[in-house]
């Protein structure tokens, strides 16, 4: 699904540059009766991908840029089901705009993207699970990347693309809980869905999210118009750079992680010095990380080892014995030992909770 998505127009009239700098000021509009938030907009640039609200501002070049995350835009929450169809998420934006300020803006399909977040999360049964996870990834290595660390939640930025990964229930507790809560006492209206509900819910979540900047899309030449974007692309994008992180290769055979499994299953493909000279780098990255093992050799010898243990459909990442015995028995083991956070992973959460075709069906017959 989408999360953040930033569009600039193409060069404006003055006299709506004017117009929209006239209302510089958060336009904040909700439905009475029912408690929906129908607009709500900010000036200035957005607080974090956190932010529910849609930011229009006016950059240089008399255009302006629209950024937002639907989903939280129109719902609230993006703890799941969010829109799935990039081209229909740039024409709302643009025509809720134009509706919304009165404005007439150029055609959505004109517009160019600079950022497409692409984002999937995936049930891991419980809290400890989905954090337990995380910390499997601290030592995680992507190439001339650093990765950072904000409690539940790791980064690996880079000027093209930079991933996100982090505990959904944590990002819901501190930035939609008590916002969700507070309007709805404010406006004496009861959600169809429980804030309750939706916490304990993504308490068992953790969110992959990929950021793509409009230079990674430039570099691998497709076209940056709105109207002319796939969905294929960007689902393409999302699954090889988690797989440059998992360091997943090409095999056709199943991905083994276990002591055992990975000495057994390189004993079966190698020699038996070659197995033995790989199982010993594979330890050693199990016991010290990545990184330092990567320092420590060849670069030639870093490459053809990660070559290697993918042909042999052994995972670079491990799990330790440690962490095996304190999972084993508990409900959902098999799967947290198995996961890969890919799209068609079965823990994977599937659906659309919005229909921007309806809305935008509605919004272009009250014009």
């Amino acid at each position: 699904m989408y999360d953040t998505i930033e569009i600039i127009s193409p060069i404006i009239e003055d006299k709506i540059i004017n117009k929209i700098r006239s209302t510089m000021y958060e336009l904040h509009r909700v439905d009475m009766a029912t408690g929906e938030v129908l607009s709500r907009f900010t000036f200035d640039e957005l607080e974090g991908s956190y932010d529910s609200r849609m930011s229009v501002k006016i950059i240089s070049g008399n255009r302006i840029k629209l950024s937002c995350s639907l989903h939280k835009f129109i719902m609230g929450f993006n703890v799941f089901g969010g829109p799935d169809n990039i081209k229909d998420c740039c024409r709302y934006m643009v025509i809720l705009v134009s509706r919304s300020l009165n404005i007439n803006l150029p055609d959505w399909d004109k517009w160019e993207v600079s950022r497409v977040d692409i984002a999937y999360v995936f049930d891991l049964q419980n809290k400890r699970q989905a954090i337990e996870y995380i910390g499997l990834l601290r030592y995680a290595d992507y190439p001339r990347r650093k990765l950072l660390n904000y409690g539940n939640g790791l980064y690996f930025p880079g000027s093209s693309t930079t991933i996100k990964i982090y505990h959904k229930g944590d990002e819901f507790n501190n930035h939609d809980k008590k916002r969700l809560i507070k309007l709805k006492e404010f406006y004496g209206v009861d959600t169809e869905i429980s804030v309750n509900f939706l916490h304990r819910l993504a308490d068992r979540l953790v969110r992959f999210e990929v950021e793509v900047r409009k230079r990674k899309i430039k570099y691998d030449k497709m076209d940056v118009r709105c109207g002319y974007l796939n969905d294929e692309y960007f689902i393409n994008i999302y699954e090889k750079e988690i797989k440059k992180l998992f360091k997943e290769g090409e095999s056709n055979m199943e991905t083994v992680k276990t002591v055992y499994d990975v000495k057994e299953r390189l004993e079966s493909v190698y020699s038996k010095r070659k197995a033995n000279n790989l199982f010993s780098y594979w330890s050693r990255i199990q016991i010290i990380g990545v990184q330092m093992v990567k320092n420590d050799i060849e670069r030639t010898t870093w490459w053809r080892l990660k070559k290697d243990l993918a042909a042999a459909g052994v995972s670079l990442y491990g799990v330790k014995s440690d962490i095996i015995e304190n999972l084993e028995g508990r409900e959902g083991y098999e799967r947290l030992y198995d996961f890969l956070p890919l799209p068609e992973c079965s823990c994977n959460i599937n659906g659309v909770f919005l229909d921007l075709k309806e809305r935008i069906a509605q919004l272009e017959l009250s014009a």
